[in-house]
């Protein structure tokens, strides 16, 4: 390849960005994990606290080391969830920021959002209810591969040859984009987050036993959503990820005049 071609300077930065998606795809199936801890020791719970709403005074005795037991490993989750929350988010947040970058700079492609402010839309109070599935829904239309024409093998003009071998320059084959479920990932957050905090006022409030199994249940159906958003979140990671993979693939690969004629124009 020409040293002169305008995407070479950014091989780099998509490499990269392939590491950047790795960590949050792994930091997301560490969340996944930790709510399926939290489930475990939630069910755990409730057994014993079912158990023991139902005891005689004496077996009651007997229980309560477990339910203290029981309470402890709830909290150590609740505190691990939220620790590797800020992991997650810190290393989803810098893909996000990445894959933006690069994406507005292959093709010269308008967003509506800088880097910065599509990673804030993730953190700003109600904006992120809404505007990081509107940032994502974008960036997934922008870089559809198909808005250009696949790289055709061509003469290397900088190899020695003659008249009998001509030589070529082969673009490697595509990889296969996985899909992006991005509405019901969306939807499966949401609804995660809103009852995770519904149940948490109930919890402060509960009295009885029954109150608090009741709110434990709220909790455990969050984290049920929980780790089918984290599952569907590594899913449009590497979806859009492929996505730019095969953008930039087609840009390096297609002549300066190719990609002239198509009116990209890599900045």
């Amino acid at each position: 390849m020409s040293a002169e071609h305008p995407a070479e300077r950014y091989e780099r930065s998509v490499v990269e960005l392939g590491t950047r998606a790795k960590l949050a795809c792994l930091a997301l199936g560490a969340s996944a994990l930790g709510e399926l801890y939290d489930l475990a020791a939630r069910e755990w719970s409730i057994h014993l606290l079912r158990e023991y709403s139902s005891a005689d005074p004496a077996t009651q005795v007997a229980l309560y080391p477990g339910l203290e037991s029981a309470d402890r490993l709830v909290n150590f989750g609740a505190v691990a969830s939220l620790v590797i929350l800020v992991v997650t988010a810190t290393l989803f947040l810098r893909w996000v920021h990445r894959v933006v970058s690069l994406t507005r700079a292959l093709g010269d492609v308008h967003l509506s959002w800088s880097p910065s402010q599509a990673a804030w839309a993730f953190i700003i109070p109600f904006v992120s209810l809404y505007r990081p599935y509107r940032v994502l829904s974008e960036l997934q239309q922008k870089l559809d591969p198909d808005d250009i024409l696949p790289p055709a093998p061509r003469v290397d003009r900088d190899a020695q040859s003659d008249y009998r071998s001509v030589a070529l320059v082969t673009p490697p084959a595509p990889k296969p984009v996985p899909r992006a479920l991005l509405g019901l990932w969306w939807g499966c957050f949401i609804a995660s987050r809103l009852i995770s905090r519904l149940s948490s006022k109930l919890q402060e409030a509960a009295e009885g036993i029954e109150s608090v199994i009741s709110t434990y249940h709220g909790q455990m159906l969050a984290s049920a959503l929980a780790v089918a958003a984290a599952a569907l979140a590594i899913g449009v990671v590497r979806s859009l990820n492929a996505r730019l993979d095969e953008r930039f693939r087609r840009i390096r690969y297609s002549t300066p005049e190719a990609l002239a004629e198509q009116r990209i124009n890599v900045r």
